[in-house]
């Protein structure tokens, strides 16, 4: 376990601090191995969609029966605490009422570290959280989340309870090959990267798909889409077009770009850019940069007394 554990601690500010939510937070030093970013949510009653992606995630709402899962209809309510895997195809769901949400992205590859699973379990799926950690620990989590004041409060509640995590499940693991892998490798040969593992082919390919959830060239597929989509999102509307995304992205066209983007963000790369504006079923795509900034220039960092 990393001796340095450090977690976000912004007493001062989990009260009386007017916030525009979402707020995408960085994890202190501690989680950052493991946690990409945090969101900080205050759902209203309406829809949202979110997009295909690589990165497992932790979610929390506050209300047992506040979510409902929505396709062609509505569907059953959403679990109160649960994980959900890599996806492939973007996802809606319908806010009965207004309520606060809080969820965690993962660096793929990296949830088994947290947690008790296998990626591949979780490809394309949303399982109660009580599944892994059980009922009264999950019981235990939520309590402690809804009692927080406010989003600063359960955001430090929360970095607080995954690195116990991260302690508890530091001793009973041992690293793999595939965590010497950065972003740059995967556009290397699968075999070349099988070798650097010391695997076979189909050995590197099934470990692949075990612990990041998605099979290797389905990866790199959904990694290039989030990358433009994270440009898409920052623009607001400006800059590149959507051709020149596309060609700088490695797509072989534009067409092959907006067959990637419709599939995992269901709609296209034209008309998402009105709905980033305008559709408040969108909210998840929109990232306010310079609050979180001027957020984090607040925060002070300080050990974590385990």
């Amino acid at each position: 376990m990393p001796e340095d554990g450090l977690l976000l601690a912004a007493p001062s500010l989990t009260a009386g601090v007017a916030l525009t939510l979402p707020l995408y937070v960085p994890p202190g030093p501690a989680l950052a191995p493991y946690v990409a970013y945090f969101v900080l949510v205050d759902l209203q009653a309406h829809g949202n969609q979110l997009p295909a992606s690589p990165f497992p995630m932790l979610f929390f709402h506050g209300q047992p029966h506040g979510i409902r899962y929505q396709e062609d209809g509505l569907g059953p309510f959403l679990p109160q605490a649960m994980l959900s895997g890599p996806t492939l195809r973007s996802r809606r769901s319908q806010s009965i009422q207004a309520d606060w949400m809080l969820a965690v992205a993962f660096h793929a590859g990296q949830i088994s570290r947290l947690f008790d699973i296998q990626a591949d379990l979780l490809t394309d799926q949303l399982l109660p959280l009580e599944g892994v950690l059980g009922v009264a620990q999950t019981a235990l989590w939520l309590e402690a989340l809804c009692e927080a004041k406010g989003a600063l409060e359960r955001l430090l509640v929360l970095q607080d309870r995954l690195i116990a995590q991260l302690e508890l499940r530091f001793a009973q693991q041992r690293l793999s090959p595939l965590d010497q892998l950065g972003a740059r490798a995967l556009n290397q040969p699968l075999l070349q990267l099988a070798r650097d593992c010391g695997w076979s082919l189909r050995q590197f390919e099934r470990r692949f798909q075990q612990q990041f959830g998605l099979a290797p060239e389905r990866y790199r597929q959904l990694a290039r889409f989030t990358r433009v989509l994270g440009l898409l999102m920052q623009q607001r509307g400006h800059g590149p077009t959507l051709a020149q995304l596309a060609q700088a992205a490695g797509y072989a066209d534009q067409a092959h770009f907006t067959r990637d983007f419709s599939q995992f963000c269901g709609t296209t790369p034209g008309r998402f850019r009105q709905q980033l504006a305008q559709d408040p079923a969108f909210w998840a795509f929109r990232m306010p940069s310079t609050q979180t900034q001027d957020i984090m220039n607040r925060v002070r960092f300080h050990r974590h007394q385990a």
